[in-house]
Formats: C-alpha cells, sequence, structure tokens
C-alpha cells in the first residue's frame, strides 16, 4: 500500500510539473501583454517590460500621453532558439494614437524578443513594441 501512496503521489507531481510548464510559453507571454495594453492596462503591461518603476512611469505616462490603443492582435508565429533561451513571437497588429489633435490607426507586424529567466519568459524591450 505504501508503494502504491508513493507512486500516486509521484505521478501527480510529475502531471502538475508537466502542466505547469505547457503553459509557459512565449506566446502566452506576449498574449498575456497585448491584452494588458488592449485593456488600456498600460502600468502591468509596462511591467512586463521594466523591472524599475521610473521606467515603468515614464512608458506609461507616454501611452496615456498619446492615447495608445491596441485594437487587436493577432499572434502569427513563435520561434524558440534550440537552446530554448530566447524566442521570437510575431504579432500582427492593428493600433490607435490620438496627440495634438491628430488621430491615427495603423497596422504594424511586430517581432517580440522574449529570453528565458529561472524558467519564465521575459519580453525583453525593444522601443519599436509601442
Amino acid at each position: 500500500m505504501k508503494k502504491i501512496t508513493i507512486f500516486l503521489f509521484a505521478a501527480i507531481a510529475v502531471f502538475a510539473l508537466v502542466s505547469c510548464n505547457n503553459g509557459n510559453k512565449p506566446h502566452n507571454t506576449v498574449r498575456e501583454y497585448y491584452d494588458y495594453l488592449k485593456a488600456g492596462d498600460y502600468k502591468n503591461a509596462s511591467q512586463m517590460l521594466f523591472e524599475d518603476e521610473k521606467s515603468v512611469e515614464a512608458t506609461v505616462y507616454l501611452l496615456e500621453t498619446v492615447n495608445y490603443k491596441v485594437l487587436e492582435y493577432k499572434i502569427v508565429d513563435e520561434i524558440v532558439s534550440d537552446d530554448g533561451l530566447t524566442a521570437s513571437v510575431k504579432v500582427k497588429t492593428k493600433v490607435s494614437t490620438e496627440y495634438e489633435g491628430q488621430h491615427k490607426i495603423k497596422d504594424y507586424t511586430q517581432d517580440v524578443p522574449l529570453s528565458n529567466k529561472d524558467g519564465m519568459w521575459k519580453i525583453d524591450y525593444v522601443d519599436k513594441l509601442f
């Protein structure tokens, strides 16, 4: 009975680890980032790019100033390096901005770079993300 209990516990632990790892994909991190932008939650989106509060605040201010809105996005492709440490996720977006009375809607295709740090995918900041 003790061996069966140990086996069941080990099987459940392995299942839990595999289940958690399946959710930690580069495209899931990018989806979370764009969902924040689409909802106008610039602070959480910025915190996915920066660790220091000053950079987060500056980015939030910039996005609010130009009334930045992600109207829609679609994840097109995901490429993970052979060593699993970097990735690139291609995203098509439709973005609306309004500044000094000028309203613009543009379509973009962006390659979002990511790094795997301690088993978690993090977006590498590049100024082309906005």
